[in-house]
Protein backbone atom coordinates (compact mmCIF):
# COMPACT_ATOMS: atom_id res chain seq x y z
CA UNK A 1 0.00 0.00 0.00
CA UNK A 2 1.65 3.62 -1.03
CA UNK A 3 0.43 6.87 -1.83
CA UNK A 4 1.57 8.73 -4.95
CA UNK A 5 0.60 11.94 -6.28
CA UNK A 6 1.21 13.39 -9.80
CA UNK A 7 0.48 17.17 -11.68
CA UNK A 8 1.42 17.38 -15.42
CA UNK A 9 0.38 19.88 -17.60
CA UNK A 10 -1.83 19.77 -20.42
CA UNK A 11 -1.43 20.60 -23.83
CA UNK A 12 -3.12 23.18 -25.91
CA UNK A 13 -6.43 21.47 -27.33
CA UNK A 14 -10.24 22.02 -28.68
CA UNK A 15 -12.61 21.15 -25.25
CA UNK A 16 -15.93 20.05 -26.78
CA UNK A 17 -18.52 18.10 -25.40
CA UNK A 18 -17.36 15.13 -27.36
CA UNK A 19 -14.28 15.36 -25.98
CA UNK A 20 -15.88 15.38 -22.25
CA UNK A 21 -17.16 12.31 -23.04
CA UNK A 22 -14.64 10.74 -23.83
CA UNK A 23 -12.92 11.16 -20.83
CA UNK A 24 -15.36 10.75 -18.56
CA UNK A 25 -16.12 7.49 -19.77
CA UNK A 26 -12.49 6.60 -19.03
CA UNK A 27 -12.46 8.16 -15.40
CA UNK A 28 -15.24 5.88 -14.53
CA UNK A 29 -13.71 2.70 -16.36
CA UNK A 30 -10.89 3.48 -14.23
CA UNK A 31 -11.57 4.36 -11.30
CA UNK A 32 -14.45 1.30 -11.17
CA UNK A 33 -11.17 -0.79 -11.42
CA UNK A 34 -8.47 0.48 -9.07
CA UNK A 35 -12.17 1.22 -6.47
CA UNK A 36 -14.36 -1.40 -7.10
CA UNK A 37 -17.87 -0.93 -5.45
CA UNK A 38 -17.75 -2.48 -1.81
CA UNK A 39 -20.59 -4.75 -0.96
CA UNK A 40 -21.70 -1.73 1.57
CA UNK A 41 -22.34 0.21 -1.16
CA UNK A 42 -24.13 -2.42 -3.23
CA UNK A 43 -26.09 -3.00 -0.16
CA UNK A 44 -27.16 0.32 0.93
CA UNK A 45 -27.40 2.03 -2.59
CA UNK A 46 -24.59 4.25 -1.57
CA UNK A 47 -21.53 5.47 -3.37
CA UNK A 48 -18.31 6.57 -1.83
CA UNK A 49 -17.24 8.36 -5.43
CA UNK A 50 -17.96 11.41 -6.74
CA UNK A 51 -17.62 12.68 -9.94
CA UNK A 52 -19.00 16.24 -11.19
CA UNK A 53 -18.14 18.65 -14.20
CA UNK A 54 -17.29 22.34 -13.73
CA UNK A 55 -17.97 25.18 -16.20
CA UNK A 56 -16.46 28.43 -14.90
CA UNK A 57 -17.27 31.84 -17.09
CA UNK A 58 -17.26 35.77 -15.87
CA UNK A 59 -20.70 35.27 -14.41
CA UNK A 60 -19.71 32.14 -12.00
CA UNK A 61 -19.78 28.89 -11.82
CA UNK A 62 -21.88 25.78 -13.15
CA UNK A 63 -21.65 22.31 -11.23
CA UNK A 64 -23.38 19.89 -13.74
CA UNK A 65 -23.23 15.68 -13.03
CA UNK A 66 -21.90 14.82 -16.94
CA UNK A 67 -21.16 16.16 -20.41
CA UNK A 68 -24.80 14.45 -21.24
CA UNK A 69 -26.55 17.37 -19.42
CA UNK A 70 -25.02 19.65 -21.12
CA UNK A 71 -28.48 20.69 -23.67
CA UNK A 72 -26.52 23.13 -26.03
CA UNK A 73 -24.58 22.87 -28.78
CA UNK A 74 -22.03 25.68 -27.67
CA UNK A 75 -20.39 26.48 -24.28
CA UNK A 76 -20.90 30.41 -23.25
CA UNK A 77 -18.49 32.83 -25.37
CA UNK A 78 -17.43 34.07 -21.51
CA UNK A 79 -15.89 30.18 -20.80
CA UNK A 80 -12.46 30.76 -18.86
CA UNK A 81 -12.38 27.15 -17.73
CA UNK A 82 -14.02 23.91 -17.39
CA UNK A 83 -12.98 21.13 -14.66
CA UNK A 84 -13.50 17.55 -14.55
CA UNK A 85 -13.51 16.25 -10.57
CA UNK A 86 -13.51 12.47 -9.52
CA UNK A 87 -13.01 11.38 -6.45
CA UNK A 88 -13.61 7.73 -4.99
CA UNK A 89 -12.20 5.69 -1.97
CA UNK A 90 -13.50 2.50 0.41
CA UNK A 91 -11.22 1.29 3.53
CA UNK A 92 -8.25 0.27 1.64
CA UNK A 93 -7.99 3.03 -1.28
CA UNK A 94 -8.34 6.45 -2.51
CA UNK A 95 -8.28 8.47 -5.57
CA UNK A 96 -8.40 12.02 -6.47
CA UNK A 97 -8.53 13.42 -10.39
CA UNK A 98 -8.66 16.95 -11.56
CA UNK A 99 -8.48 17.75 -15.13
CA UNK A 100 -8.60 21.49 -15.69
CA UNK A 101 -9.04 23.22 -19.13
CA UNK A 102 -8.09 26.86 -18.64
CA UNK A 103 -8.58 29.25 -21.65
CA UNK A 104 -5.71 31.62 -19.93
CA UNK A 105 -2.57 31.94 -22.43
CA UNK A 106 -0.66 33.94 -19.90
CA UNK A 107 -0.80 31.36 -17.26
CA UNK A 108 -0.68 28.32 -19.72
CA UNK A 109 -0.12 26.12 -16.43
CA UNK A 110 -3.71 26.76 -14.99
CA UNK A 111 -4.12 23.98 -17.94
CA UNK A 112 -3.17 20.82 -16.17
CA UNK A 113 -3.66 17.29 -15.20
CA UNK A 114 -3.63 16.58 -10.57
CA UNK A 115 -3.84 12.51 -9.82
CA UNK A 116 -3.32 11.01 -6.32
CA UNK A 117 -3.58 7.54 -5.49
CA UNK A 118 -3.83 5.37 -2.68
CA UNK A 119 -3.49 1.87 -3.11
CA UNK A 120 -1.08 -1.02 -4.66
CA UNK A 121 0.97 -0.04 -7.40
CA UNK A 122 0.20 3.49 -6.81
CA UNK A 123 3.09 4.79 -8.86
CA UNK A 124 2.18 2.75 -11.96
CA UNK A 125 -1.79 3.49 -11.80
CA UNK A 126 -1.34 6.83 -11.56
CA UNK A 127 1.53 7.56 -14.50
CA UNK A 128 -0.54 5.23 -16.48
CA UNK A 129 -3.10 6.77 -16.01
CA UNK A 130 -2.40 10.12 -17.13
CA UNK A 131 -0.44 8.86 -19.79
CA UNK A 132 -3.92 7.60 -21.57
CA UNK A 133 -5.72 11.05 -20.33
CA UNK A 134 -2.43 12.89 -22.15
CA UNK A 135 -3.39 10.19 -25.31
CA UNK A 136 -6.76 10.50 -26.14
CA UNK A 137 -6.29 14.88 -26.46
CA UNK A 138 -3.78 13.61 -28.80
CA UNK A 139 -6.30 14.17 -31.76
CA UNK A 140 -7.54 17.84 -29.91
CA UNK A 141 -4.70 19.54 -30.19
CA UNK A 142 -4.06 23.10 -31.34
CA UNK A 143 -1.19 25.09 -32.40
CA UNK A 144 -2.27 27.74 -29.74
CA UNK A 145 0.88 26.36 -27.16
CA UNK A 146 3.01 28.50 -29.89
CA UNK A 147 1.45 31.67 -28.32
CA UNK A 148 1.50 30.62 -25.01
CA UNK A 149 3.69 32.95 -22.56
CA UNK A 150 6.89 31.09 -21.30
CA UNK A 151 10.50 32.32 -20.73
CA UNK A 152 12.19 31.06 -23.17
CA UNK A 153 9.52 32.79 -25.74
CA UNK A 154 9.96 35.92 -23.46
CA UNK A 155 13.57 36.62 -24.20
CA UNK A 156 12.79 35.54 -27.72
CA UNK A 157 10.21 38.03 -28.80
CA UNK A 158 12.37 40.69 -26.70
CA UNK A 159 15.16 39.68 -28.24
CA UNK A 160 13.66 40.48 -32.08
CA UNK A 161 11.98 43.56 -30.33
CA UNK A 162 15.18 45.13 -29.84
CA UNK A 163 17.20 43.91 -33.40
CA UNK A 164 13.98 45.25 -34.94
CA UNK A 165 14.42 48.77 -33.36
CA UNK A 166 18.28 48.91 -34.17
CA UNK A 167 17.37 47.53 -37.76
CA UNK A 168 14.25 50.37 -38.40
CA UNK A 169 16.35 52.71 -37.07
CA UNK A 170 19.70 51.31 -39.76
CA UNK A 171 17.49 51.74 -42.66
CA UNK A 172 15.80 55.09 -41.60
CA UNK A 173 19.66 56.76 -41.31
CA UNK A 174 20.90 55.18 -44.57
CA UNK A 175 20.38 55.19 -48.00
CA UNK A 176 22.18 51.58 -49.38
CA UNK A 177 20.48 49.11 -50.62
CA UNK A 178 21.10 46.95 -47.53
CA UNK A 179 19.67 49.72 -45.38
CA UNK A 180 16.49 49.25 -47.37
CA UNK A 181 16.94 45.57 -47.11
CA UNK A 182 17.31 45.89 -42.84
CA UNK A 183 14.28 48.32 -42.64
CA UNK A 184 12.02 45.76 -44.53
CA UNK A 185 13.44 43.04 -42.24
CA UNK A 186 12.97 44.38 -39.43
CA UNK A 187 9.66 45.56 -39.82
CA UNK A 188 8.40 42.37 -40.68
CA UNK A 189 9.88 40.83 -37.39
CA UNK A 190 8.65 43.72 -35.55
CA UNK A 191 4.73 42.91 -37.28
CA UNK A 192 5.28 39.68 -36.30
CA UNK A 193 6.49 40.28 -32.24
CA UNK A 194 3.00 42.46 -32.10
CA UNK A 195 1.43 40.01 -33.63
CA UNK A 196 2.31 37.03 -31.28
CA UNK A 197 1.76 39.78 -28.26
CA UNK A 198 -2.12 40.44 -29.54
CA UNK A 199 -2.38 36.82 -30.10
CA UNK A 200 -1.25 36.19 -26.40
CA UNK A 201 -4.10 37.70 -25.27
CA UNK A 202 -6.18 36.41 -27.39
CA UNK A 203 -5.84 33.20 -28.88
CA UNK A 204 -7.55 30.62 -25.95
CA UNK A 205 -4.45 27.79 -24.55
CA UNK A 206 -7.68 25.49 -24.12
CA UNK A 207 -10.06 26.75 -27.05
CA UNK A 208 -13.78 26.16 -25.56
CA UNK A 209 -16.57 25.28 -28.54
CA UNK A 210 -18.14 28.54 -28.37
CA UNK A 211 -19.41 30.88 -31.50
CA UNK A 212 -16.63 33.54 -30.65
CA UNK A 213 -13.92 31.32 -30.94
CA UNK A 214 -15.54 29.81 -34.24
CA UNK A 215 -15.65 32.76 -36.03
CA UNK A 216 -12.30 34.24 -34.41
CA UNK A 217 -10.65 31.20 -35.64
CA UNK A 218 -11.51 32.57 -39.33
CA UNK A 219 -10.35 36.08 -38.51
CA UNK A 220 -7.36 34.82 -37.54
CA UNK A 221 -6.83 32.65 -40.54
CA UNK A 222 -6.98 35.81 -42.56
CA UNK A 223 -4.92 37.51 -40.51
CA UNK A 224 -2.34 34.79 -40.69
CA UNK A 225 -2.35 34.72 -44.49
CA UNK A 226 -2.10 38.58 -44.67
CA UNK A 227 0.79 38.77 -42.51
CA UNK A 228 2.52 35.96 -44.65
CA UNK A 229 1.82 37.90 -47.73
CA UNK A 230 3.13 41.09 -46.71
CA UNK A 231 6.33 39.31 -45.53
CA UNK A 232 6.66 37.22 -48.78
CA UNK A 233 6.12 40.04 -50.86
CA UNK A 234 8.39 42.71 -48.96
CA UNK A 235 11.17 41.04 -47.12
CA UNK A 236 11.75 38.02 -49.65
CA UNK A 237 10.60 40.43 -52.79
CA UNK A 238 13.16 42.87 -52.01
CA UNK A 239 16.22 40.24 -51.71
CA UNK A 240 15.34 38.90 -54.79
CA UNK A 241 14.73 42.49 -56.47
CA UNK A 242 18.02 43.23 -55.44
CA UNK A 243 19.94 40.09 -56.31
CA UNK A 244 18.04 40.58 -60.08
CA UNK A 245 18.07 43.81 -60.66
CA UNK A 246 20.43 45.65 -58.38
CA UNK A 247 18.18 47.89 -56.07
Amino acid sequence: MSEYSLKKPLPSCTVDKTLLQELEDYLHKKVSEAIPPTEDEKASGLSMRNYHLTIEDSFGEETIKSAIDIDRSYFPDDTKAIRLEYRARNKDNRIDIKITFSASSVLPEFSELKITFQGASSREFVTGLAHQIIHRLEPYKTNSRYFSITLGKFLFAAFLFAISLVGISYGLEHSTSLAKFFLTSSVSFLILVIAWVILLFLKPYSKFNTRRNEQFDKWINWVFAGVLAFILFTVVGVYFRQKLLGF
